[in-house]
C-alpha cells in the first residue's frame, strides 16, 4: 500500500471508529435535515478522502436540467469525475434513473448517491438497468458492529472514491473489472468456447485483454475446467447442461421446464436410508466448502437453513449448486462462488428467474431475498 493511501486509510480509520460512526447512529436517532446530513456527515467524510469541497474541484448545486440540479459535482484538472446526489439521513435512495440517464449523455460515467450512512455507486455507461448499473454500496453504520473485522472491506470500497484513486483511474480500472466479471459469469452460465465469450464480451464494450486477465483472476479453472484458448470447448457438465439462459444482467429464463439436475456420476449406496442420508450431506457440505471467505460461508449456510421452509420443501443438490423445490418446482437456487454466492429466485407470476449475488458488501440484503424466495415458495405451493 502505498504512502498516501496508507496515511488516509489510518486518518479514516481513526475518523471513523471516533466520531463519524457514533454520529451517523445518533444523527439517524435525532432525523436531522439534508443540509446538517451534509454538513456534518457526507462533507467530512470526503474530506478525509482527500477531496476540498470548499475549492475549485468541487461544484455545488451542479445543473443538470434549466430547473434541476445534483448537489455536488467532483472534477479533476477542469474534467467531470462524478455527481454526488445527498439524501437526509434514513431516507431511501432510489433509484434516480434521472441523474444517471444526465451522467451517461455528458460523459460523466460514475454516480454517486448518499444519505451519509448508505452510500451506492453507479456507472451510467453500463448497458443494463438502473439496478445492475450498481458497482457497489457501503454502509456507515454496519461497522458499529465488528469494526476492526470490517473496516478493510469498507476502506477498500470506499478508497475508490478518494481523490488519489479517482486521479489515479483506480476506480474506473476496478470498475471496468467488476463489469467484465459479470459480463463473463454471465456468459459462462449458457456458452460452450471461450472465443464466443470473448466475443460477447467485446460486444458488451469490454477489452478482449481485460477479459482474459479477468478469466485467470477468477480461477475459472475450478469452477469450468477447459484450457483458456479460443480453439477448445468447454467441458464443464454445468456449463454443457445449464436449463437456464441469461437474457440480460440479472435475470434468468427457464431454458426448459426445471429440467431435472441429477448427480449421474456418484450415486447415493442404496443400502440405508440412514447412507443415503449422509451421502446427500456430504454433497451439500462439499458445495458449502466452496466459499472461502468466512464471513459469506456463514451467510450461505444461514441460506441453505432458511430456504427450508416447510416439510415439503426438498433439497437437491448437483455437482456445485442447491435447487429447493416444492412439489418439485423450484422455487431458488443457490451457487456459491470464492468469494460470494448466487441466489436465484423464481417469480412465479412472470416465469422469470431473478438472480443476486450475496458478497461481503450485501450480506444485509440476504434477509430480503430469503422473504422473496418464501414469496415465490407460497406462490407455487398454490398450484395443482
Amino acid at each position: 500500500m502505498d504512502e498516501i493511501k496508507e496515511k488516509i486509510r489510518e486518518e479514516l480509520k481513526k475518523f471513523l471508529s471516533e466520531k463519524l460512526v457514533s454520529n451517523v447512529k445518533n444523527y439517524k436517532a435525532k432525523g436531522i435535515s439534508k443540509s446538517d446530513t451534509k454538513a456534518k456527515l457526507i462533507e467530512p467524510l470526503f474530506e478525509k478522502l482527500g477531496w476540498d469541497l470548499r475549492g475549485e474541484e468541487v461544484t455545488r448545486e451542479y445543473p443538470t436540467e434549466p430547473s434541476e440540479s445534483v448537489d455536488y459535482l467532483f472534477k479533476i484538472d477542469e474534467e467531470a469525475q462524478f455527481l454526488m446526489e445527498a439524501r437526509k439521513i434514513g431516507v431511501s435512495l432510489k433509484d434516480e434513473t434521472g441523474i444517471i440517464e444526465h451522467s451517461r449523455t455528458n460523459g460523466i460515467s460514475w454516480c454517486v448517491f448518499t444519505d451519509g450512512n448508505r452510500i451506492e455507486v453507479y456507472n451510467s455507461n453500463w448497458p443494463s438497468d438502473v439496478k445492475n448499473k450498481c458497482f457497489f454500496e457501503v454502509s456507515l453504520e454496519e461497522l458499529s458492529e465488528e469494526f476492526n473485522e470490517r473496516f478493510d472491506n469498507f476502506f477498500e470500497s470506499i478508497w475508490l472514491l478518494s481523490r488519489e484513486s479517482v486521479k489515479n483511474r483506480e476506480l474506473e480500472r476496478e470498475g471496468e473489472r467488476e463489469y467484465t466479471k459479470r459480463v463473463i459469469l454471465n456468459a459462462l452460465k449458457d456458452e460452450e468456447t471461450v472465443k464466443f465469450i470473448c466475443g460477447r464480451a467485446r460486444a458488451k464494450k469490454v477489452k478482449v485483454k481485460m477479459a482474459k486477465n479477468v478469466f485467470k483472476e477468477l480461477e475459472v479453472k475450478e469452477t469450468c475446467p477447459f484450457p483458456l484458448r479460443p480453439s477448445e470447448v468447454m467441458t464443464s457438465p454445468e456449463v454443457m447442461t445449464s436449463p437456464e439462459v441469461m437474457t440480460s444482467p440479472g435475470e434468468l429464463v427457464p431454458k426448459e421446464e426445471f429440467a431435472k439436475e441429477t448427480v449421474s456420476a456418484e450415486k447415493p449406496p442404496e443400502e440405508t436410508i440412514a447412507t443415503a442420508i449422509a451421502f446427500h450431506e456430504n454433497i451439500i457440505k462439499e458445495i458449502v466448502q466452496h466459499v472461502h471467505t468466512p464471513r459469506v460461508q456463514t451467510a450461505f449456510k444461514t441460506a441453505i437453513n432458511a430456504l427450508k421452509f416447510g416439510r415439503d420443501v426438498s433439497e437437491e443438490p448437483t455437482k456445485k449448486t442447491i435447487a429447493f423445490k416444492v412439489k418439485n418446482m423450484a422455487f431458488a437456487k443457490l451457487h456459491p462462488y470464492r468469494n460470494y454466492f448466487e441466489i436465484s429466485i423464481f417469480n412465479a407470476p412472470t416465469k422469470k428467474w431473478l438472480s443476486f449475488d450475496v458478497e461481503m458488501d450485501t450480506l444485509d440484503r440476504l434477509q430480503d431475498r430469503i422473504d422473496k424466495a418464501k414469496d415465490s415458495y407460497k406462490e407455487l405451493r398454490k398450484k395443482k
